[in-house]
């Protein structure tokens, strides 16, 4: 999530952003469009983010022991043991923050581009074909479904964990 789709989802959200506000005039939710967009590249961020500091507390025994000089004894065992518990809290911490920022990011994302596919008010003769309509709305509907599937997804998968 964090190290490679978040950041790619990023980079395209941002791409499009760009094409739109270079030409408002060509999309009929223009603001709402940047709005969305702009919201969806700061939660995907946040979960890059996130999902950098979930790995620093992520960490095995193994990972650890070539810090300490010598063996451990069984003070710095007990030590050792709860800054593992402690760390594999946060850890969890973190990977819950990283998922949310990233599932609002794809939702927000989502609807970001059902904005963006809205035909813009055009006059009949700006029109592709006069199926365009239809076909940008079914768009734009397709786009708003995946969203909601995106979050049916998020809740549910969600009450698995606990």
């Amino acid at each position: 999530m964090g190290e490679v789709a978040a950041p790619l989802l990023a980079g395209f959200s941002i791409a499009l952003i760009g094409v739109i506000a270079q030409n408002p005039g060509s999309f009929r939710w223009a603001g709402l469009s940047l709005l969305l967009l702009t919201l969806a590249v700061g939660m995907l961020l946040l979960s890059v983010q996130s999902g950098f500091h979930a790995r620093q507390m992520y960490w095995t025994r193994d990972e650890l022991l070539p810090w300490f000089a010598g063996s451990l004894n069984e003070t710095s065992e007990k030590a050792f043991s709860g800054m593992h518990t402690t760390h594999l809290q946060l850890w969890k911490k973190w990977v819950d923050r990283t998922r949310r920022s990233y599932n609002s990011g794809i939702i927000l994302l989502m609807l970001g581009v059902a904005a963006t596919l809205a035909p813009p008010t055009a006059q009949a003769s700006d029109l592709i074909s006069a199926a365009d309509p239809l076909f940008r709305w079914s768009a734009v509907v397709v786009a708003a479904l995946l969203a909601v599937a995106e979050f049916i997804w998020w809740w549910a998968t969600g009450k698995e964990g606990k």
